[in-house]
């Protein structure tokens, strides 16, 4: 692999990658250049973001997503470590699962009364908190309990807390990791009964360029296609003697 640019652009050599880490249930992405008509198969793992499905593609996902929050709050000039609780009542699944539109409801009502929320990104600790590093200004820690208990009709345990970003920003950087770990290691609780639950969230953040899987033939954008298109193609081009030729670019 050679990599162009700065240190954003991967050129791998070949007609295959393996993206899957060790995966113990990968799946294959078929993918074909609109302009040579060149097929490229990318192994990529299960994207499980609990250890206990999956510790590998958990372990890819916190460190994708620590990257992200990274690069977004390290913009923030008035940074704020925010804790929402709920108390421990009745099924705390059912109450995760509404616990995001509750927190919602929370920053519009706080907006409403002078304290706007400029960017936030949050992620979920089991089995009743939620962390939250906010963009925003001075917000009394009361103000948030009275608001919080009225939305949650019995939970006022809140936390606020300044980070000083122009001293040492590793502080919010530990405070996301630990988070991120807690949230893919969840213990005690029927993690099926969460489908489609949302370990973190986020607002505003400064957006970065996605990947692209490029052909290097002309630059061209790659297509996904289906593995009966594949095996197709795959047939056609193996009697193709310049396919071993073939080569393509991934923007990471």
């Amino acid at each position: 692999m050679e990599s162009s640019g700065p240190g954003t652009y991967a050129v791998i050599y070949g007609d295959e990658l393996d993206l899957s880490g060790g995966c113990k249930t990968p799946s294959d992405v078929f993918l074909e250049c609109q302009n040579c008509s060149r097929i490229y198969k990318i192994v990529r793992g299960c994207g499980k973001r609990f250890d206990y499905f999956c510790p590998t593609c958990a372990k890819k996902w916190r460190a994708k997503t620590f990257k992200r929050y990274w690069r977004g709050v390290c913009e923030f000039k008035k940074a704020k470590l925010i804790t929402l609780t709920l108390l421990k009542k009745g099924s705390m699944q059912d109450r995760l699962m509404s616990i995001w539109a509750m927190k919602k409801y929370l920053f519009k009502v706080l907006a409403r009364r002078g304290y706007p929320i400029e960017s936030w990104c949050g992620v979920i600790e089991p089995p009743n908190h939620i962390h939250i590093v906010a963009e925003c200004g001075y917000i009394p820690k009361s103000e948030i309990s009275e608001i919080w208990e009225g939305i949650t009709g019995d939970s006022y345990i809140v936390d606020i807390a300044a980070v000083n970003m122009n001293g040492d920003p590793r502080k919010v950087a530990a405070y996301i990791t630990k988070y991120l770990a807690k949230a893919s290691s969840w213990q005690g609780m029927n993690l099926d009964l969460l489908k489609g639950f949302h370990l973190i969230g986020s607002w505003n953040l400064r957006r970065y360029p996605t990947s692209h899987a490029l052909c290097l033939c002309g630059f061209m954008p790659l297509h996904r296609i289906d593995r009966e298109a594949f095996m197709v193609a795959e047939d056609m081009f193996l009697r193709n003697p310049d396919y071993s030729d073939g080569k393509f670019g991934i923007y990471i």
